[in-house]
């Protein structure tokens, strides 16, 4: 109760106890709030069975994949597995088997059972061959298993369980063994669930072992030194090289005969901060290992990252005479750890934007919303209608933010028709040219047979003016005056191989429209590169942009499962490559756009349902200016009830898709089904409803996204009740 005074709300978690004695894990938000002049304290209570299940399972799958690197070997591994797995399922009896194909057995890797203990089993004729060899999971009881071994399809193998549950272990393609829970008291000791989560969590099982399998594999080979895959360096108690292997000379670029005698790299001072030094050689002499990543120079001069190892060698007598490193060039995997980190800093901040956008979208049909209206009944000289038209103005570049934060995220809505790309550029060519200014030239280089994509036009046109305009602002920036001012834009067909979809992130093999945007403007580093999509980064001064330019196109054109290419050189200018999927169907034909007034009027009856008060509060005020008889509700259960208890004929249902209770497509099917005539208009701030798949409005649903204007909702609506 403290933290509501002080704060107003507040949001904790608990464990309620069911009727039949079950523990629910709940999340309760109190708010506290004034009413009739007195404090009232409101509490919401909501499920969390699931999410603390799945919290558990994400934990139990990092915790397998973490013991690879913590555990010395497979049997430690193997123990740490069984642990996990016992807070996910009641498995008192558990074994991993591992499957020899080339005298088809399975290896018992691990076995804890009450009543059998085998370290080989054939695998012919066994409910685990079956699982192996069927590479599907299985769920048996008593009867199950008597039925099977009536069948002859299996043999008495160990004593009779009641209840028998196995998954197949899985690397890649390959079937590797398989992970077996049962029980010798109950049968409903498992069910479906139980099943899913062995599913679920035998894949992480399956690489833990595959990898400490190819960890022990490793430590043979480097038992050979000459044919380590590792570089591996043995010095004296100094520090000073005695003998290097094949690896490091084809890693570093230095023979033996070059550099015998010298100080081996991490040993020598100054390669790494000295606290560091000094801990590493106080771990060595003392018989420890040290571990780290190094960033190194090869011969040629080029700098590289390596995993780097060392330990003590000791002598028959204990005694420590030389020191082992062990080296691994690991900078490929350095570079692709980045990219993964870009791509899911980058994807977080698009859910992200996701989330917010619907508060924000409600907040701004209010807001815009009261300020057409104001507008409307204001006189043009006065000083109010300039406040409130200011008002307007910022609601709309509010709305215009939001969109582009969506975009960025993936998010958007957006409605996909097949267009021709070169006629999109060609109806933006005199837009496009007041843009830039006079003094900068476009040349167009547009192939005529390019195929239709499928894309929402005005995505296209959102991205070609953020590419003009970053150009543009690129060009302005360069010092030179003599340089020839000049942005070309360049279409083509191409067909991505393997090997160049592996180059540019999450694009797939296959046909693509390439759309090239070149400036002769200042260029980028290599650093600029690496964050040029991330929003909010901008290299322009203050007041100057909004950072959200290139990661709006970044998140459209991943939107419509295409990629993006950047080629930049200091000095030397850019070029974004925009490769978009392209499809063979047919044009569509665009229908020319009949002129209607700004707010056309109607007098039929209206039920409108929104669980925001101060949208629905908006949208009934505005319907009844336009003449329309309007009956409001705040969700789908008291719209039926207002439709039972009146007995009004509905012509029309503005709703919104996501309310509580029941959403907005369910309350669509049972107002038709009462009224066969009534329209729908669907209406929603979420970014991902109901009818939304992917992104693209599903056709034939009247929709309206929020935020709306005052004349785009008088219009929606009208164009859904003459939608006959």
């Amino acid at each position: 109760m403290d933290k509501i005074h002080e704060g107003g709300h507040t949001t904790f978690e608990s464990v309620h106890v069911s009727k039949q004695g079950r523990q629910i894990p709940v999340e309760i938000s109190s708010h506290i709030f004034a009413l009739n002049g007195q404090k009232v304290v409101l509490s919401s209570t909501r499920e969390i069975t699931d999410r603390k299940r799945a919290d558990l399972v994400r934990q139990v799958m990092y915790n397998i994949a973490h013991a690879v690197d913590v555990t010395t070997d497979s049997s430690e591994l193997y123990e740490a597995i069984d642990l996990e797995v016992r807070h996910l399922i009641d498995a008192t009896n558990l074994f991993i088997g591992l499957y020899n194909k080339q005298d088809d057995t399975i290896s018992i890797a691990f076995m804890r059972d009450q009543k059998d203990h085998f370290e080989t089993v054939p695998a012919e004729k066994t409910i685990s061959s079956l699982v192996i060899k069927e590479r599907r999971s299985m769920l048996l009881r008593e009867a199950d298993m008597e039925h099977l071994e009536t069948e002859g399809r299996i043999g008495s193998v160990g004593s009779a369980a009641k209840a028998w549950l196995g998954v197949p272990l899985q690397s890649g393609d390959e079937v590797i063994g398989i992970v077996v829970v049962q029980s010798y008291e109950s049968e409903d000791a498992f069910d479906a669930s139980d099943l899913e989560l062995l599913e679920f969590v035998s894949k992480q099982v399956a690489a833990a072992i595959s990898k400490k399998q190819a960890e022990e594999e490793i430590g043979k080979l480097l038992r050979s030194v000459e044919q380590s895959p590792a570089a591996m360096v043995i010095t004296d108690l100094a520090g000073a090289i005695e003998y290097v292997n094949p690896k490091f000379e084809d890693i570093s670029g230095y023979s033996l005969e070059e550099i015998k005698g010298a100080c081996a790299g991490v040993l020598c001072p100054g390669t790494l901060p000295e606290r560091e030094y000094q801990e590493l050689w106080g771990r060595i002499r003392a018989g420890g290992e040290w571990r780290g990543e190094v960033a190194s120079t090869r011969k040629s001069g080029e700098l590289f990252w390596e995993w780097v190892s060392v330990s003590s060698i000791r002598n028959e007598q204990g005694e420590i005479t030389r020191y082992l490193v062990v080296q691994e060039d690991i900078t490929q995997r350095k570079e692709l750890q980045e990219q993964l980190n870009q791509a899911q800093k980058m994807e977080s901040i698009g859910t992200l934007a996701g989330g917010i956008a619907h508060d924000f979208n409600n907040l701004l049909t209010v807001i815009n919303g009261h300020a057409e209206m104001c507008l409307m009944c204001l006189p043009r000289d006065s000083d109010a209608y300039g406040d409130v038209a200011a008002i307007q103005h910022a609601g709309r570049r509010a709305a215009d933010l939001t969109k582009q934060l969506l975009a960025f995220g993936r998010k958007q809505m957006y409605e996909a028709k097949t267009v021709d790309l070169n006629q999109v550029i060609g109806g933006l060519d005199k837009l496009l040219s007041r843009l830039i200014g006079e003094d900068i030239s476009i040349e167009t280089r547009l192939r005529h047979d390019v195929p239709p994509i499928s894309a929402d036009p005005g995505q296209l046109e959102q991205i070609l003016m953020n590419l003009i305009v970053n150009a543009r602002d690129a060009i302005n920036e360069h010092k030179d005056a003599a340089m020839k001012k000049q942005i070309h834009i360049e279409t083509d067909r191409v067909q991505i191989d393997e090997a160049k979809a592996q180059e540019i992130a999450e694009l797939e093999p296959g046909a693509y429209v390439l759309l090239a945007v070149s400036d002769s403007g200042t260029g980028m580093s290599d650093e600029t590169q690496h964050k040029i999509f991330e929003p909010f980064f901008t290299t322009k001064g203050r007041d100057k942009g909004t950072g959200l330019g290139l990661s709006t196109v970044y998140g459209i054109v991943r939107q419509n499962g295409g990629g993006v290419e950047v080629e930049s050189e200091l000095g030397l200018g850019t070029t974004f490559k925009i490769y978009w999927p392209s499809t063979l169907e047919q044009q569509e034909e665009e229908s020319v756009p009949v002129a209607e007034p700004d707010a056309p009027m109607g007098e039929e009856v209206v039920l409108l349902v929104e669980d925001d008060h101060a949208v629905r509060r908006f949208a009934a005020r505005a319907l009844r200016e336009l003449g329309y008889s309007v009956h409001e509700a705040e969700n789908g259960r008291a719209a039926l009830d207002l439709v039972g208890a009146s007995g009004f004929n509905v012509q029309l249902l503005v709703t919104d898709l996501v309310m509580p209770e029941m959403n907005g497509t369910e309350l669509a099917h049972r107002i038709t089904d009462k009224y066969p005539a009534a329209r729908v208009l669907f209406t929603s701030g979420y970014t991902e409803d109901t009818i939304v798949r992917s992104g693209a409005v599903a056709e034939g649903v009247n929709f309206l996204a929020k935020p709306y204007t005052l004349p785009d909702f008088a219009r929606k609506v009208r164009e859904a009740l003459d939608d006959a």
